[in-house]
């Protein structure tokens, strides 16, 4: 497995409370097999929000499991989040 720095992407998503879903992100240089790291490139981060990326299965977009633990609905708007690319490792 190897790293590639991939830059940046925006994330809007709305959560219920105590609920998970899968955000499809949309990168056009991720091969099937490839995941990522994703990081807060702020310091805004919405408290509670997991966000945990998947292993692609279709070239070009990554999944991403997002949670809300919290007992309040969340909802997020223009998150930036940093992507770096985990080359084959799937």
């Amino acid at each position: 497995t190897s790293v590639v720095e991939y830059g940046a992407i925006t994330i809007n998503i709305g959560l219920a409370s105590q609920q998970c879903g899968i955000a499809n992100l949309t990168l056009p240089s991720l091969q099937v097999g490839d995941s990522a790291i994703l990081a807060p490139s702020t310091v805004n981060f919405p408290s509670g929000l997991s966000l945990t990326p998947l292993i692609v299965a279709t070239a070009g977009t990554l999944p991403v499991q997002a949670c809300n633990p919290t007992k309040t609905a969340l909802s997020v708007t223009g998150l930036t989040v940093l992507v770096y690319r985990l080359v084959g490792s799937g």
